[in-house]
């Protein structure tokens, strides 16, 4: 659940302060933006519990590598069906093409533009077709895709108010059209989602803070609580609980966390009845605070208790 808050987080802050900031767009496209230092070549690693003593690099499942500080020139990534190995050309310090290949010999391609102030202002895909227009100021302002009946079609388009927040999103679903509004407080915090369905109901996802910190989100359906998901803190106000209740006997998803005493997080564990997130991961970080070791452990309700099942590894080399 913390990573649903923090993508709808992290997407009304890309829109509305950090699209003109280029490293951020090209750290996302490489998904590296949570790394930290100066990243040269960064490789993972997947593999049983059973083969980590001692740690033999196979099983690759994702690579990225850097020509210069914040310039990636190539990466690579592993799904469960499929590789896709991605090379990126730069033209005066910006990207501007992006060259993929799947394992099957397919091909795409994604082309970039800028305007005359250095503003990403396009950005295309031809693998499905896509392509996203900015604003002058760096604010995105509509997706176009290629409908089933391959004519070009929108697909979503963006409104900000004067502080540069996203306040309304439009969504086309081929006749189809669904309006997401964004309220804020005046802490520039968000306040509440408003959702306009086509059967004329309203649904509505309202946010609650005490001190500056989100403690409540409430997800409501014709004045009717949905769910509800509550936080909590350490004294070091670093979230320590969030508890997703769906207001049903044994349907929740209980997620908690540990910090080591530098403030990276040590371990995430996550308890979900109803599904299939179960799991808990214990960090080990490097000197600069990208973690290199990931110990995954598998709940078993059973015996109620989480049971290791593999380690991810990270080898990292910075410039």
């Amino acid at each position: 659940m913390k990573r649903i808050i923090l993508v709808i987080i992290s997407i009304i802050t890309l829109c509305s302060c950090k699209t003109h900031d280029l490293s951020y767009f090209y750290t996302a496209i490489t998904d590296t933006t949570e790394l930290k230092g100066t990243i040269k070549d960064i490789k993972g690693y997947s593999c049983s519990i059973e083969h980590t003593k001692p740690f033999v690099p196979e099983n690759l499942i994702y690579s990225v590598q850097f020509s210069a500080p914040s310039i990636p020139v190539s990466k690579f990534e592993s799904h469960c069906c499929s590789n896709t190995n991605e090379s990126y050309t730069w033209k005066d310090k910006k990207l501007v093409q992006i060259d993929g290949k799947y394992d099957d010999g397919s091909t795409y391609v994604k082309q970039i533009s800028y305007d005359s102030k250095n503003i990403l202002v396009l950005y295309i895909s031809n693998n499905y077709f896509s392509k996203t227009f900015y604003h002058l100021d760096g604010l995105i302002e509509s997706n176009y895709v290629k409908g089933d009946n391959s004519f070009i079609e929108k697909d979503k388009e963006y409104f900000y108010n004067f502080r540069k927040q996203l306040v309304k999103e439009i969504s086309y679903y081929g006749t189809t059209i669904k309006r997401t509004k964004y309220k804020y407080n005046f802490n520039n915090t968000l306040r509440e989602e408003i959702f306009d369905n086509d059967d004329g109901s309203f649904l509505f996802r309202k946010y609650y803070y005490i001190k500056g910190l989100l403690v409540r989100s409430e997800r409501i359906e014709n004045n009717k609580l949905l769910n509800k998901t509550d936080y909590q803190y350490n004294d070091n106000k670093q979230l320590i609980s969030e508890y997703l209740d769906f207001l049903e006997p044994n349907s929740f998803v209980d997620e908690k966390y540990e910090y080591y005493d530098n403030g990276l997080v040590k371990v995430h564990q996550s308890i979900n009845p109803c599904g299939e997130s179960n799991y808990k991961y214990v960090f080990e970080y490097d000197s600069k605070g990208n973690w290199i070791k990931k110990t995954v452990y598998d709940y078993d309700f059973e015996s109620e208790s989480f049971i290791a099942s593999r380690i991810e590894y990270r080898l990292i080399e910075y410039f």
